[in-house]
């Protein structure tokens, strides 16, 4: 079962983005997280990206229709870096992100079996 934070959930909690982001990355033992269709702003989607990267035991990961574009490729990058567990993420929806950012990626993403 998947832990899922969509469709704009953050918002209508209550709570900020980053309380909710802040908050998820205490829960190491963490195994699945949907953020899909979530609307963070740009200053918020690199907090995200960079606090995630603490959630190593992750194994699946959506954060498809967020609006991550090439900008961001240097936390996703960081952030796929730290989690040698994960195997399927969910990046679809995101229209600003070039084929050649996915590629970059996939180079670090050696274990992933499902993109």
């Amino acid at each position: 079962m998947c832990n899922i934070l969509a469709d704009n959930q953050t918002v209508n909690s209550g709570f900020t983005t980053n309380q909710v982001i802040d908050s998820l990355v205490e829960l190491r033992t963490l195994k699945c997280l949907d953020l899909s269709k979530n609307r963070f702003h740009s200053e918020t989607t690199d907090h995200m990206l960079s606090k995630l990267s603490n959630l190593t035991n992750l194994r699946t990961l959506s954060i498809s229709q967020i609006d991550i574009g090439d900008e961001c490729l240097p936390s996703l990058l960081d952030m796929l870096k730290n989690m040698q567990q994960l195997r399927k993420l969910n990046i679809s929806g995101n229209q600003t992100l070039s084929v050649s950012s996915v590629r970059e990626m996939l180079v670090v993403m050696k274990e992933l079996k499902q993109l």
